[in-house]
């Protein structure tokens, strides 16, 4: 993605695309930051994983204050354009997954050599046995995105019809995340609650009876 991003974005854009050079340049730089991005992911399901949904949200709203600086200084301050949002972005998502690091090795739960050490088939096919309906529907959604977005592009040469599609999808997709921020924490915290108090019908029972 870093040294050839028009080959995978010809899957999306048209070359002829008016969006098609932006979207290189944008594509080029965001790739820069998919590991620490990766690492940010692993670091959000530790901590959830610990009932902690504090820490998660506190990473978020410092990365994402970071790129909120960093956007009008980059794209206007120093008339970077396209390039200085993905960099802002880049170096957001890279300050996430440095300080995910930090406060998984604080809580020993990580080693440094673990990072660098591929994990085994063996270990790995569990999770894949597990979460294999979840990446299915995934694929599927992603699928469905790029057909789209590749169809809407071709409808309209001016690229007016695309810069529409991008806007309300930007909107769809801040419905989504909220959705599921509000899914993942009650998939934690509920459960976990319910454990401690007794929960439903049952629970209310033996604590009248009690």
């Amino acid at each position: 993605l870093v040294l050839f991003p028009a080959a995978p974005l010809s899957v999306v854009l048209p070359p002829t695309a008016p969006a098609f050079e932006y979207a290189r340049r944008y594509l080029r730089l965001r790739s820069l930051s998919l590991i620490p991005a990766l690492l940010s992911s692993i670091g959000f399901a530790a901590f959830r994983g610990l009932l902690d949904n504090v820490t998660p949200l506190r990473v978020s709203l410092a990365s994402n204050a970071l790129n909120l600086v960093l956007d009008p200084v980059l794209i206007f301050g120093a008339r970077l354009g396209v390039a200085g949002a993905a960099v802002a972005t880049a170096a957001s998502e890279v300050f996430a997954g440095g300080l995910y690091v930090a406060l998984l090795l604080r809580r020993r739960l990580l080693r440094l050599g673990a990072l660098l050490t591929p994990p085994r088939l063996s270990d790995l096919l569990p999770l894949l046995r597990g979460g294999a309906a979840m990446l299915l529907r995934q694929v599927a959604l992603n699928v469905a995105f790029v057909s789209a977005t590749r169809r809407t592009q071709l409808m309209d040469p001016t690229g007016v019809a695309a810069a529409a599609y991008s806007i309300t999808n930007q909107v769809y997709s801040l419905g989504v995340v909220v959705m599921l921020a509000m899914q993942a924490a009650g998939a934690t915290l509920v459960p976990s609650a319910l454990a401690r108090g007794g929960g439903g019908e049952g629970g209310a029972a033996g604590g009248g009876a009690r």
